[in-house]
């Protein structure tokens, strides 16, 4: 079982998230436990069809750490809740990042 929502992997870093499409808004709402381990629960207004609530995840996410959407694809999950996004770039710097998102969805959780 994984010990956080990320594993930094050979090009950059894996993210694991718990996503509930067709929702009221847009929104990451902070890390979540799961029985594989740790995931980050977001939501997004897009309906899961034909891969348009995966694209509104990667937007999402992408503003969210404030990074390109071409730095972020989805490994896995194309049908599932639980999605796994790669994400390319300097590991230590996105950790950084969303290490302080994290924290601020528990400040106001």
């Amino acid at each position: 079982m994984r010990e956080d929502c990320h594993q930094i992997c050979n090009n950059g870093l894996l993210l694991f998230f718990r996503l509930t499409p067709n929702a009221r808004k847009d929104e990451v709402l902070g890390r979540v436990d799961s029985p594989d381990g740790p995931v980050i629960a977001a939501k997004v207004r897009a309906i899961p069809d034909k891969g348009k609530a995966n694209k509104a995840l990667i937007a999402l996410c992408a503003k969210w750490l404030g990074l390109r959407k071409s730095d972020i694809a989805l490994k896995s999950g194309g049908k599932s809740r639980l999605k796994t996004l790669a994400i390319t770039g300097n590991e230590d710097d996105i950790i950084e990042t969303l290490q302080q998102r994290l924290d601020k969805q528990t400040e106001r959780n």
